[in-house]
């Protein structure tokens, strides 16, 4: 007994030192752009906004409402949405083990095979991810192993599990296998395999497997009541654009090679190792068929981003151990006859190295990411204090840098949204021109940035200006020319007006400024003519950039858009309001502002009013002023 609670207390000591190493290593790695952004398009739902009308997302609703306990509970506990994100992700992970641990109890497996596979799914779980972590493919693993380990347990021989263990295991699967459609596939290849090894259908009617059913109808009805335009909108897009992003370079590829190799590897030593121990020889199997499972499942999305692979990852990494550890068992029951099993050897010594090479692999890209943070993070904190310097709302919009966006959102209170740059580069619009795909593409996302911009009103827009060479680019992506063909855009952007470049970024600011027009518009008009005739040539603007100058009466403001009256450069300058105003609360003398029904204390009054007007220019002895406020 006392050996049972030594070997229990040292696993589970083991377990405790793999999670304080796992949250060490994760506080050093930004959260991913996908999750940051699944958060924000979450948080969109709550607030009633719906797929295509407000955004356009391919990822499942499920996708989104994944995220939804780490915005509940930032919204309890008053924390940042990335620490409630790293919270929930660990509770998750926590409670996975818990379920596993469980299952190996309640049927009784030997001490040494449950620790080993407590400990394999520890690093699964939380050391493998490295930057996958919190992505679609990490909560999936982390809610579809318990199942895999019923399922496996079930393979060896048929028992039952507590009602609650079994509820908890059938609603977790049922959520994994809901974040993609792909994912059914493990279900039906777990599910298939009890019925061939038991040879009766009836296996499949388990609580957990009812469970799962009914959370997929339960989810397609709520999809269907509450978010349809996914099934008539999104879907017939996806189906057509979907497999034309291509876009996956540099590190991406290599590390996804270098995975699907470890695991076809794996799959070739678990075939020619043939197991002699009907307890792990049921696992081996069931992981080894849902490791071609995550495989093929890799290859249907045709991408090679990192955690697409990582459930193959993860599941042929726990395969291994189980690989390593059939052999030392048999060697430390039949030693001489062990010793002689040259081929056992040598498969034991290849699962060792391909498990030193999975962990290798793992820390080496924690540490790509760490030196990557450490490269970036100056530069990210100057742009964070530099937007709330200078952003009243604290809403910005980046062009073609969805990274500086996100996760800027979920680590700080700015509330940023990004047009990634990829459908503008030249390797896509090659492609969607091949299918005769690249004006519908490129108008449907200038609809949906515009409808984006008029809702939100970013208090900056940031305009990428170095190319992304991943993407074939070789020159800065003209998005205001790209962009200004829509009408609606062109309205919208006469309120932004140039401020400044900034790191890698045109900086555009919101300004609806306001000019105060004295009682000689006419001369006023005039003056703003002949200045505009004078710069024309000067500015090269081309005839839709200058809108013919209305007047009107005093009482109706009169909107005139002057690129060159207030710039020499290129940049394109925000529109002016002129309004008339009321000469018994302001009007203004040559060069000096002065206040009619309030002479005697000016001195005070004027100070404090005048800071808010900034002087433009000089009209025939008059000084004219306008708003530096939006």
């Amino acid at each position: 007994m006392g050996s049972h609670n030594r070997t229990t207390f040292n696993h589970w000591t083991v377990i405790l030192t793999l999670l304080i190493i796992s949250i060490l290593l994760q506080r050093q790695v930004q959260i991913c752009t996908d999750t940051a952004r699944l958060i924000q398009l979450a948080q969109g739902l709550l607030n009633h906004e719906h797929y295509y009308k407000d955004f356009f997302d391919t990822n499942t609703p499920m996708a989104l409402f994944l995220y939804f306990p780490a915005i509940f509970i930032a919204h309890l506990f008053s924390l940042k949405l990335v620490t409630a994100l790293i919270i929930y992700v660990y509770t998750a992970g926590c409670f996975s083990l818990w379920l596993i641990q469980r299952l190996l109890q309640q049927s009784h497996t030997s001490n040494p095979l449950s620790a080993l596979l407590l400990i394999a799914s520890t690093i699964s779980f939380l050391i493998l991810p490295a930057d996958a972590f919190s992505q679609r493919e990490h909560f999936m693993i982390l809610f579809v192993f318990p199942y895999l380990i019923e399922a496996g347990l079930r393979l060896h021989h048929p028992q039952k599990f507590s009602t609650k263990i079994s509820i908890s295991i059938g609603f977790l699967a049922g959520i994994a296998f809901a974040i993609k459609p792909y994912f059914m596939m493990l279900f039906f290849i777990t599910e298939g395999l009890l019925c061939i090894k038991q040879k009766k259908c009836t296996s499949c009617f388990r609580l957990e497997v009812l469970i799962i059913l009914a959370i997929q109808i339960a989810y397609l009805y709520t999809v269907f009541i509450f978010t349809p335009e996914y099934f008539f909108w999104i879907i017939p897009m996806a189906i057509q654009i979907y497999y034309l992003i291509t876009a996956s370079a540099g590190i991406n590829i290599s590390l996804t090679k270098i995975v699907a190799m470890i695991s076809l590897l794996t799959l070739c030593i678990q075939v020619a190792s043939m197991s002699k121990i009907d307890e792990i020889k049921s696992l081996r199997t069931l992981l080894a068929a849902n490791l071609v499972g995550c495989l093929i499942i890799a290859l249907l999305q045709r991408n090679n981003w990192y955690y697409h692979v990582f459930p193959a990852f993860a599941i042929a990494f726990v395969l291994l151990c189980l690989l390593i550890n059939e052999p030392i068992v048999l060697f430390k029951k039949t030693y001489r006859h062990a010793i002689k099993d040259y081929p056992q050897i040598i498969y034991c010594f290849l699962a060792c190295l391909l498990v030193t090479a999975s962990i290798f692999l793992a820390l080496s890209r924690y540490w790509d990411n760490i030196q990557d943070k450490r490269i970036t993070d100056p530069s990210t904190q100057q742009l964070i204090q530099f937007i709330q310097e200078n952003a009243p709302h604290q809403t910005v919009f980046f062009f073609g840098a969805a990274k500086n966006a996100y996760p800027m959102n979920i680590e700080t209170s700015i509330k940023s949204y990004a047009l990634s740059n990829y459908f503008f580069s030249p390797v896509q619009r090659t492609i969607l021109r091949r299918h005769h795909l690249e004006q519908t593409v490129l108008d449907f996302w200038v609809h949906q940035t515009t409808h984006l911009l008029q809702k939100k009103k970013p208090d900056l827009v940031f305009i990428v200006t170095r190319p992304t060479k991943d993407y074939g680019e070789k020159k800065q992506i003209p998005y205001i020319q790209i962009f200004s063909q829509n009408k609606d855009f062109k309205k919208l952007w006469e309120h932004y007006r140039y401020k400044q470049h900034f790191q890698d970024f045109d900086v555009y600011q919101y300004n609806k400024q306001t000019v105060l027009l004295t009682p000689y518009p006419l001369a006023l008009y005039n003056h703003l003519t002949d200045v505009t005739a004078r710069t024309a040539s000067k500015n090269k603007l081309s005839p839709t950039d200058e809108k013919p100058f209305r007047l009107a009466n005093n009482s109706q403001p009169v909107l005139i858009t002057a690129p060159s009256f207030l710039s020499n450069n290129s940049k394109q300058s925000s529109a002016l309001q002129f309004k008339a105003v009321p000469y018994m609360k302001l009007f203004l003398q040559p060069d000096t502002p002065t206040i009619a029904n309030n002479q005697n204390d000016a001195s005070q009054y004027v100070t404090k009013f005048w800071e808010d007007y900034k002087l433009i220019n000089k009209v025939n002895g008059f000084a004219l002023y306008f708003s530096v406020h939006d």
